[in-house]
């Protein structure tokens, strides 16, 4: 094992070890304290668990997951709010080598610098006082990004292209859920998996929407189903979730709760 190598590998214990300090440290505060709160363990856990229920085919592979987060440095009393998970071959920030140049031709898109490992799936996490209020999440396991990326930019350089044809394109991408799979896309919703945390829970309307009423502008979520739900929070109150789901395998990519009321 290179020098280098074993820098790497002491700082990555380092690091390992640090995160697991603050964890227990900020688990033993929480157990302390006489008023419910959401804590950084409890959303870990609750990130974790939501992850593994909405994205199963990631289970079982012996992927690593990293966590990460930031807060604001004078302020030690501020709670942790965001949380960024990645599902990956190893940790995300693990260097497997550094890449400084290449033999005969350039290869396209060369970016010199650290080797990282392949995450598949980047998921990002807004906390508050309740619990979750957003959730968004990218990469390789959520639907097919590749064929997304190059059908919705097809269409954004025809800016007035008509829904109809927007969705033809779509289809001819491979997407599965077009704007005649509506019923299809709801049988298939993972509403029982979501109400595991978020309670009962109603779909009140889903649509995939195209261009507005003026037949200018395309919606900014083209081509994910926008999906709203209502129901009931385990705590009683009640509340509006806006959801978004990619048309390839009707993965979920986005979620926002409302504010309770």
């Amino acid at each position: 094992m290179s020098a280098l190598q074993n820098v790497i590998n002491r700082a990555f214990r380092c690091v390992s070890v640090v995160l697991a300090l603050a964890l227990i440290t900020e688990i033993s505060t929480s157990a302390s304290s006489s008023q419910p709160s959401s804590t950084l363990a409890n959303n870990i856990s609750f990130a974790r668990e939501f992850l593994r229920s909405l994205y199963p085919d990631l289970s079982g592979k012996r992927y690593t997951l990293s966590i990460s987060t930031a807060a604001g440095y004078d302020d030690p009393s501020s709670a942790i709010r965001n949380l960024e998970l990645d599902v990956g071959d190893y940790p995300k920030d693990w260097v497997k080598g550094i890449l400084g140049g290449w033999v005969g031709e350039k290869p396209k898109d060369f970016q010199p610098g650290p080797i990282h490992p392949k995450q598949y799936l980047i998921a990002n996490f807004g906390f508050g006082k309740d619990g979750l209020t957003g959730f968004v999440a990218k990469g390789q396991a959520v639907g097919n990004p590749d064929a997304q990326s190059v059908v919705a930019t097809f269409v954004a350089t025809q800016a007035e292209m008509p829904d109809a044809e927007a969705d033809a394109a779509l289809k001819r991408a491979g997407a599965k859920y077009g704007l005649a799979d509506k019923q299809a896309l709801l049988a298939n919703l993972p509403l029982q998996r979501l109400r595991r945390f978020f309670g009962k829970i109603k779909v009140v309307s889903s649509e995939l929407r195209g261009l507005d009423t003026q037949g200018i502008d395309r919606d900014a979520y083209w081509p994910d189903w926008t999906v709203i739900s209502k129901g009931r929070h385990p705590d009683g109150h009640v509340m509006t979730t806006t959801m978004y789901f990619e048309p390839f395998k009707g993965d979920l990519e986005a979620l926002y709760v409302d504010a309770p009321h």
